[in-house]
């Protein structure tokens, strides 16, 4: 059976599989010069589960990378302000209660202006 068509009857946009194997014709498989398709065929799927497995590998570690990425995030969004943590929503922006001398000596003549 074709991939397309398991994904296909996974979705429930085909017919079962089992009436699809029961209107089979017996002829098909005994073609002459069928055996080597079917080995080829066979060959193919094999290779096919393996790319699809390296690929759920990858995406696995894909997800677990992003996962970290966001926590590791979230940790740095927070701002401890006393007894309380902000979130980087709820942090206020500097409203200059230390004065000039808060900014660095190159920004002080841009405090000046």
């Amino acid at each position: 059976l074709r991939l397309d068509y398991l994904v296909e009857v996974e979705l429930g946009n085909a017919p079962p599989v089992d009436e699809v194997l029961a209107n089979l014709s017996p002829t098909h498989d005994n073609a002459p010069g069928n055996q080597e398709t079917h080995e080829a065929e066979e060959h193919d799927l094999e290779t096919l589960i393996c790319v699809v497995e390296n690929g759920i590998k990858a995406s696995e570690n894909t997800i677990m990378g992003l996962k970290s990425g966001i926590m590791e995030a979230q940790s740095e969004r927070k701002q401890s302000v006393g007894d309380m943590l902000l979130t980087a929503a709820e942090q206020q922006p500097y409203d200059n209660s230390l004065g000039r001398q808060s900014y660095p000596a190159h920004q002080q003549q841009t405090y000046d202006f």
